[in-house]
């Protein structure tokens, strides 16, 4: 068994979750020596083995109630059964479903985020099977392999969505108190509450776009320019639609709960970091004419609100790399953008390095300065050239102070 792949699929289905208070945590049994044990099997390739002890700690754990323990026996006994039964993807689908059922908040919450995603990853892993189906009507589809791409796509998003109807009780519900079997990074704060986590697992989902799927002739589209207004007035602005399936205006409504809750945060490095996602998607799948001058306006407005802060020199930066990039493409198209120069780029992106160097758009900053700066030259020459005459060569160079031709040194007499 791969174990490298094996973890990889842990982190990616889950964040290993406590669901308890910090006083019941520290009663509850953490089974650390039994997952070492697990853990030892799984790198030796003891599949049997380590499927064999992490159903006795799901039977310990559901005797006790300890959820956590239970969601990580469920995601390991998940994992597991991959590699050595046939089916499995069908067979866990059943059980996490299973576990809904009887499971109380937030353990539920949960369940319903990794089971979309159990069923998201089905999707894409039996895609070239599902678009050869045919959607039915009044069929009793209880086998999922049965199912068609709409049917999948629809009890993930369901489910998505159901992961986060419990809105004030997540939102309450605090991650430091679980930091034992909580995967962490090095931006906790951009994802204080566990309502947190599960709107941008939902977002995930809800961002991507199957241009595959059947839609109908009013489908939705990101076509007005308020999606990139500013938080207050970005809240308030309803996105009408008659399209009820679509993925992108349930991610425009999760985003404004999320903005929502963020706004009087005493720190606004969680509302940030949302924002610039939300401008950022609506700048991917937006189709205003003029969304490249939208989104930079946005990128503006987030910076010079958040001046003194540093998480909004990476506005700053996404809104002079869309200068550089609009640059280069007229520069290609051989276009006049006024607006739009590589100077103009150079500049704001000096202005980020001096006022945040250490930031993250600070970095990024200086890594697309260290782009535009770079010298190069570039020589094209004709195809076909007559043997002892001159030939022409086109000669493209970019922050090289001259360049000199001795080619005449090498020509016969």
């Amino acid at each position: 068994m791969n174990t490298k792949n094996f973890f990889s699929t842990l982190i990616l289905m889950a964040m290993m979750f406590c669901l308890n208070d910090a006083n019941a945590q520290q009663r509850q049994n953490d089974y650390a020596a039994q997952w070492e044990k697990i853990d030892a099997f799984v790198s030796k390739g003891l599949t049997k083995s380590a499927l064999a002890e992490v159903n006795k700690i799901y039977a310990s754990a559901k005797k006790a109630n300890n959820d956590a323990q239970i969601i990580k026996s469920l995601l390991y006994q998940m994992t597991l059964t991959q590699n050595i039964e046939e089916d499995a993807a069908e067979k866990n689908i059943q059980k996490f479903e299973s576990e809904i059922t009887t499971a109380k908040e937030p353990a539920k919450s949960i369940l319903e985020s990794t089971t979309a995603q159990l069923y998201w990853n089905y999707f894409q892993q039996n895609r070239y099977k599902l678009y050869n189906r045919t959607n039915t009507v009044n069929f009793d589809k209880k086998d999922i392999a049965t199912w068609t791409a709409t049917d999948l796509n629809k009890k993930t998003g369901e489910l998505y969505l159901a992961s986060l109807s419990q809105k004030k009780l997540l939102q309450q519900t605090k991650l430091e108190p679980f930091d034992a079997i909580i995967l962490k990074g090095n931006v906790r704060y951009l994802r204080p509450t566990l309502y947190d986590l599960l709107a941008h697992r939902a977002l995930e989902y809800f961002e991507t776009d199957e241009p595959d799927l059947i839609k109908p002739a009013y489908a939705f589209e990101i076509n007005d320019a308020d999606a990139f207004a500013p938080v207050e007035k970005f809240m308030q602005h309803h996105f009408a639609t008659k399209d009820s399936a679509s993925l992108h205006h349930k991610a425009l409504l999760i985003f404004r709960e999320l903005l929502t809750f963020h706004l009087y945060d005493a720190r606004p490095d969680a509302l940030i970091d949302v924002d610039l996602e939300r401008i950022n998607f609506v700048h991917q799948y937006g189709v205003m004419s003029n969304k490249d001058s939208l989104y930079i306006h946005a990128m503006n407005d987030v910076a010079k609100k958040f001046t003194d802060n540093p998480a909004s020199a990476q506005a700053a930066f996404f809104a002079a790399q869309q200068v550089y990039n609009n640059a280069t493409q007229n520069a290609y198209n051989k276009t006049n953008g006024d607006a739009y120069t590589i100077k103009v780029s150079k500049e704001l992106l000096d202005k980020i390095v001096q006022r945040f160097p250490e930031s993250e758009g600070g970095i990024n900053a200086k890594n697309l300065l260290l782009q535009i700066l770079h010298p190069s030259i570039n020589l094209t020459a004709e195809k076909v050239n007559v043997p002892g005459l001159p030939f022409r060569t086109l000669v493209n160079y970019k922050n090289i102070a001259a360049v000199h031709s001795g080619l005449s040194n090498f020509l016969p007499n």
